[in-house]
């Protein structure tokens, strides 16, 4: 019998999920669950889903680099310049700025920029549109329980697929700046 991909990705996922709970790390284990809810499953279909996972987990893996790298700079940026603690990082970048901070003044023209400031209000619309997102005191918050995208960039694209004419409208915005 055939099944389609995602449904055995998905399957996979849920497993994956279900054992960094605190349950074995048996690869039979999950070769055996998988097996038990698709029954005759080929194993080209088989291998070709790990093979999606594995691909997924290394993106992961890659986006949560690219964050920790960036932290790790915000956090450096923080510490080297007596910012506050709870300091937005917009505010922090501004107040090093006016200072004549090269560092910092090439921060604020980034995030400044038209493509920034796009990102950003995309992102608070799709926050506002999506049911596992909210915002509170200027940050972003996912309910992992709750389907849907758990990313920003998977919610940034979730909002430009699920609300098209909404995603145009704020980018058009943009473009004229």
């Amino acid at each position: 019998m055939t099944y389609k991909l995602t449904d055995i990705v998905d399957a996979m996922r849920s497993f994956e999920a279900d054992q960094s709970l605190g349950a074995s790390d048996d690869v039979s284990q999950a070769i055996d669950y998988i097996m038990s809810l698709f029954p005759g499953i080929e194993p080209e279909r088989f291998a070709h889903a790990l093979s999606v996972l594995k691909d997924e987990f290394e993106e992961i893996e890659l986006l949560n680099e690219r964050e920790e790298r960036a932290l790790a700079r915000m956090l450096t940026f923080y510490s080297k310049h007596d910012i506050p603690e709870g300091t937005a990082w917009i505010d922090a970048v501004r107040v090093v700025a006016e200072t004549g901070d090269a560092e910092a003044l090439a921060y604020l023209n980034k995030l400044e920029s038209p493509a920034s400031r796009c990102h950003y209000a995309l992102l608070e619309a799709a926050a506002d549109a999506c049911p596992c997102w909210r915002r509170d005191a200027g940050h972003f918050i996912c309910d992992e329980a709750v389907p849907g995208p758990h990313t920003p960039e998977a919610l940034v694209d979730w909002f430009q697929m699920n609300h098209p004419h909404d995603a145009r409208a704020i980018e058009a915005r943009f473009e004229e700046a």
